[in-house]
This record gives structure tokens, C-alpha cells and sequence, in this order.
């Protein structure tokens, strides 16, 4: 099958669902098994990249199925990855710890040497570019602009790159190479640790890390890391079990750190604790009105809280919800709200005064 005929039939069996946000890029299920992936209309100049990728096997890249090269432009199949990115990730709760980004980015770094060892360069490597899935594996994502390192070639003969994570080679200067992603990795350690661009605001946090993140991102590319391996080795950390602020991390109340949303949630928690452990108890007839109870205080009190809330981002992972405008998605968690609370408390009524006789509460 040439390129052409293999392009019409990718393009055919991949039925289009909606879009994803970004321009080109759509969720697709296949015709054949009903399975979902995402397709991507790239560029047909990196379609040879791509041929080299799909010989990595690591959790940390994103799963690429299939291409090919058509007359104007290329399309790629990969893996539709459930979670968020970390620019999301940084909306919505706010900086990472410092352990944490030691984690993730020691994992980049691992698939990235992979990358480099194919003479490949990613060369946009940004927050929006690294998920996080909800499995809690961080996976390095999007090779539209990735170029393959031609050591004849003096320089990037078309400047490409996000501004603020771009290595200066990127803008001409000289050829971009495995220093020029790991600049933008630096770049990045920078930003989840603060919400900010190192030119904006340098992390102030412990010595060590802000000697990675200055070394990363030297000007001179003679200065910085030479390869993903070495700059993962500064970055070595010992793998540890969770803390418990980081199992709560995803609680409202706790998401942004601060102590005094901490302290309000804690004591909101608590309420709502006693509160559901009396209404429970006063329904002590039998096993099942406990159990009905429960249900409907689950109902009621507790799932508005975690829909206003966004408890877990299920508003940007839940199909169609993850593809509304910010208005629309206001306007349904209200609407939402109110529908578990009044069914809720529904069931509530009915077990307190028709099968228990209870009036009032």
C-alpha cells in the first residue's frame, strides 16, 4: 500500500468524534473495534520522525499507533491519553512539589534520552506538551515541530519554538540539538515549581534544584547538560512513598496549598463528617435504612460538593463536558447540583417519613 492509498484508508477507519481543543487534532474512534485514539493532520515533513519513534516502548511517550505521508500533509494515530497536562495541571491546583517534578522530569528525561539516541529533537517541549494521566504517569507528548539532527547542517534552517521555553540556537543562532530540549526541561522544572518562566521569577526553593535549573538553561549550550542521562543523574531522587498532602492533593481545600483553605476544608470536612455520621445513626431501624441514608446523603451533600468543586478535573476529562466553553461548564454543574441535591434529598424524605415515620429532621 503507498503512502497516499494507506493515508485514505488511516483517514477513513479512524471516524472523527470532535475536536480537542487544538487545531488538526481530533478524538477519533475505529470503524473496525470501536476503540479511541486520537488523530493528528501534521505536517508530511515529520512523518520520518514518527518512523523512528514507534520503535520506543516507554510508558513515558505517548503510544503511536500508525501514519503516513499524503500529498500535502501527514496523519498520525496515537494513543488517547485520560488525564491533564501539567499547564492545566498548574490552573487548576497550583505549583507542584519539589519532589514531584524531580519524578516527572527524571522520566522525561529517561524517554528523552531514548528520543536522542535517534538522533531526534523534540524541540517543544512545553507544560502543555506533558500529560499526566490519571494513573499518575507523566508522558511526553506532541513531536510537530521535532527535527532530526543533521551534523552537516550549521543551523535550524526555520526557526520554530515556543517563546519563553525556546533555546536560543532555536532562533538560528546554531543547529538545535539534545541541549536544546534539555534547556526547555529546565525551563519547565522552573515553571512547575513556581507558575512562572525563569526570566520572570527563578525558583528560590532549595540550592541544588536552582543549580539544575540555571545549569539547564545557560545561554551557552557548551554550559549545560550534555545529554538526558546526566542532567537525570543530578536530578536523582529516591522514590518514596506518598505523603499525606500529596494523597490529599486532589481534595478541594487542599489543591493550592495554602494553610488557610487547608484549615477551612478540614473543618468543613469535619462538619460534614458528623453531620452524615448522626443523619446515619438516627436511621438505625435496620441495615438497609442506614444504607439508604447514607445513599442519599452521598447524593445530596456530597456529590454537589465534589461537581462545584471539580473534584478529580472531571469537567476536563469527561466527554462531552471536556470540550465545552467555560460558561456552558458553569452553568452545568449548577444544573447538576441541583439535580443530585433535590433527588437526594428526595430519598431522603421518603425513608424519614414514609418508611420510618420520622417528621422533621
Amino acid at each position: 500500500m503507498n503512502q497516499d492509498m494507506k493515508y485514505g484508508y488511516l483517514d477513513e477507519t479512524y471516524e472523527t468524534i470532535c475536536p480537542l481543543g487544538e487545531q488538526d487534532i481530533f478524538l477519533a474512534k475505529n470503524r473496525d473495534n470501536g476503540r479511541i485514539f486520537v488523530k493528528k493532520y501534521v505536517a508530511a515533513s515529520v512523518i520520518p520522525v514518527y518512523e523512528k519513534l514507534i520503535a520506543i516502548r516507554n510508558e513515558h511517550l505517548e503510544n503511536i499507533y500508525d501514519f503516513a505521508a499524503g500529498e500535502e500533509r501527514g496523519i498520525l494515530i496515537t494513543g488517547y491519553i485520560s488525564g491533564i497536562s501539567v499547564q492545566q495541571y498548574l490552573e487548576y491546583y497550583g505549583v507542584f512539589a519539589e519532589e514531584r517534578v524531580k519524578d516527572y522530569m527524571a522520566d522525561i528525561l529517561e524517554v528523552l534520552g531514548q528520543v536522542h539516541a535517534l538522533g531526534i529533537v523534540h524541540r517543544d517541549i512545553t507544560a502543555g506538551n506533558i500529560m499526566i494521566s490519571d494513573d499518575g504517569i507523566v508522558k511526553l507528548i506532541d513531536f510537530g515541530i521535532a527535527r532530526e539532527v543533521k551534523k552537516e547542517q550549521g543551523k535550524d534552517t526555520v526557526v520554530l519554538g515556543t517563546v519563553g521555553y525556546a533555546a536560543p540556537e532555536q532562533f538560528g543562532f546554531h543547529q538545535s540539538d539534545a541541549r536544546t530540549d534539555l534547556y526547555a526541561v529546565g525551563v519547565l522544572c522552573n515553571e512547575m515549581l513556581t507558575g512562572k518562566l525563569p526570566g520572570d521569577g527563578l525558583y528560590n526553593g532549595s540550592q541544588n534544584m536552582q543549580k539544575i535549573i540555571l545549569k539547564a538553561t545557560a545561554i551557552d549550550a557548551k554550559q549545560r547538560f550534555q545529554t538526558a542521562d546526566e542532567m537525570r543523574r543530578a536530578l536523582a531522587t529516591k522514590k518514596r512513598k506518598q505523603k499525606l498532602s500529596e494523597i490529599l492533593l486532589p481534595l478541594p481545600g487542599f489543591r493550592t496549598g495554602k494553610t488557610w483553605k487547608k484549615v477551612t476544608a478540614c473543618l468543613g470536612y469535619a462538619f460534614w463528617g458528623i453531620y452524615s455520621i448522626g443523619s446515619i445513626a438516627e436511621c438505625n431501624k435496620n441495615t438497609a435504612t442506614m444504607l439508604l441514608e447514607a445513599l442519599s446523603l452521598g447524593i445530596y451533600l456530597w456529590l454537589p460538593m465534589a461537581v462545584l468543586t471539580n473534584y478529580g478535573s472531571w469537567n476536563q476529562k469527561i466527554y462531552p463536558f471536556s470540550r465545552m466553553p467555560v460558561a456552558a461548564k458553569i452553568i452545568l454543574e449548577l444544573v447538576l447540583s441541583l439535580v443530585f441535591f433535590v433527588g437526594g434529598y428526595a430519598i431522603e424524605n421518603y425513608l424519614r417519613v414514609d418508611v420510618m415515620h420520622i417528621v422533621g429532621k
